[in-house]
């Protein structure tokens, strides 16, 4: 027969505090969640300034940073960050490493353009 619910409930047993950053500041102390906010959610964002210079990456890069900042706002609400098994961690990734493609595409594009 199965435990009731009361009597095996245990504090150890809570994986997660349902917020991503305080998870990552937990896991990886203040200097370590800091710099997963600023890899993750600021540089991103630097680079979607830098792909919106070259008008064939625009729709991506617009894409990719809704989807990362959308990320932003739902890690506040649930823990995903570095979790491998949830797709929203997967999102969160693929968003920010195809911010950073755009953004290195636009860095090779302006030499060509000022050749011209």
């Amino acid at each position: 027969m199965e435990a009731n619910f009361e009597a095996s409930w245990d504090v150890r047993g809570i994986v997660t505090g349902h917020n991503s950053y305080l998870d990552a500041v937990l896991m990886f102390g203040l200097p370590g969640g800091i710099l997963m906010t600023i890899l993750l959610f600021v540089k991103p964002l630097f680079d979607y300034a830098r792909a919106y210079r070259r008008p064939q990456g625009r729709i991506f890069a617009d894409f990719c940073v809704m989807v990362v900042i959308f990320m932003t706002y739902n890690a506040m609400l649930e823990s995903f960050f570095l979790n491998r098994a949830d797709p929203m961690w997967l999102l969160t990734a693929l968003a920010v490493f195809g911010l950073g493609l755009a953004g290195r595409m636009s860095m090779r594009a302006e030499p060509e353009a000022s050749r011209r």
